[in-house]
């Protein structure tokens, strides 16, 4: 891409100064500044007038001394801090550091990024820019509690099934070993008969239905398909009037597709067993640039406010964003909206 023609004023500062007009035009992005390091002192001789906002320092403060600066590195950072400084000096490479600082009491994550521009024996000068990263900071601990969150959806998903199987399987091999402990009088042969049959299916079933949602089907004809065959388990297994609205998807990056068919399994799974024959509406559509998926119910879960916390976490996950809850006609809503570019390869992963 052709850069933008300068205006003649901004081409002769740059003529007439070209760190002072970088020092300028990169002070929106952050702290621009020089630093001097002569027998083990530093020292700034040149900041950007954003000092303040990006490490709680103004620039006249840092120009005095360095050290308004370097207090206020975190002990827990400050080691760290001072062996990139070294390995920088000793070996001229590109300065990358990334630690806290305390201003006023708050803890700030800051990007220092610098390269060496006058290596000598003991005189090194950095010309570079400190970013404030505080908040990318908070935004990556926000997302690892979402996902200690959807891990303990998980845990208690896996309880779940692993409770129905013992209920289930307890109850009914109880009682068909009490009907073969003793054999029946003649007359009651026939109905205890049929009655172990009918336990026997039974326990068939409920480890067929289990093994199912324990190991649904694959991304290995795409997520169209996917979702068509959850459906069908959906509508099979869990007594839910599914219908699903879903047009050609396309071809997805792998991991996106997990993680949406994911959302779509825990959404259902939440509505599973409200009441029998529940009617639901599961729509799916493609734009350039963005999936969006919405499920509409006629009775909401019982604890719907976790539910839609969990989901809400998993679509920040995508980067994307849910909108969920109880609609006026005390039905249940969930939508999805998920920004999406295409793969270049066919999505071939097996859900995990």
């Amino acid at each position: 891409m052709t850069p933008p023609a300068l205006s003649s004023s901004t081409a002769r500062d740059a003529a007439d100064d070209p760190a002072q007009w970088m020092a300028r035009t990169l002070s929106g992005f952050g702290l621009v500044f020089q630093l001097s390091r002569c027998r083990g002192q530093l020292r700034f001789t040149r900041v950007s007038e954003s000092a303040d906002q990006v490490c709680g320092v103004d620039a006249a403060a840092l120009l005095h001394s360095a050290a308004h600066f370097t207090a206020c590195i975190h002990d827990a950072d400050r080691a760290d801090f001072d062996a990139a400084l070294q390995s920088s000096a000793v070996h001229g490479l590109p300065w990358n550091w990334e630690g806290r600082i305390l201003t006023a009491g708050e803890v700030k994550w800051i990007n220092i990024r610098a390269t060496v521009s006058q290596p000598q024996a003991d005189h090194t000068v950095w010309d570079g820019i400190m970013l404030n990263i505080s908040h990318t900071r908070r935004r990556e601990a926000a997302l690892r509690d979402m996902a200690a969150v959807l891990e303990q959806s998980c845990e208690a998903q896996r309880q779940r099934l692993a409770r129905q199987l013992h209920d289930h399987l307890a109850h009914a091999l109880a009682e068909l070993g009490e009907h073969l402990a003793v054999p029946p009088p003649a007359e009651q042969r026939l109905a205890t008969w049929q009655r172990a049959q009918q336990l026997a299916r039974g326990c068939a079933a409920v480890a067929d239905r289990l093994a199912v949602q324990l190991h649904r089907a694959t991304l290995a004809d795409g997520l169209h398909a996917a979702l068509r065959a959850l459906a069908h388990e959906v509508t099979a297994q869990d007594d839910v009037r599914l219908t699903l609205h879903c047009g050609d998807l396309g071809p997805l990056e792998a991991g996106t597709a997990r993680q949406i068919f994911r959302f779509t399994e825990q959404a259902l799974q939440a509505i599973a067993g409200l009441q029998p024959g529940l009617p639901a509406d599961l729509r799916v559509t493609r734009q350039p640039g963005l999936l969006t998926l919405e499920l509409l119910t006629s009775a909401s879960p019982p604890q719907s406010a976790a539910v839609c916390q969990t989901l809400r976490a998993r679509a920040l996950l995508l980067g994307g964003a849910a909108d969920c809850g109880v609609t006026a006609d005390a039905g249940w809503r969930v939508a999805l909206r998920v920004p999406v570019a295409q793969a270049e390869a066919a999505v071939g992963t097996q859900l995990g």
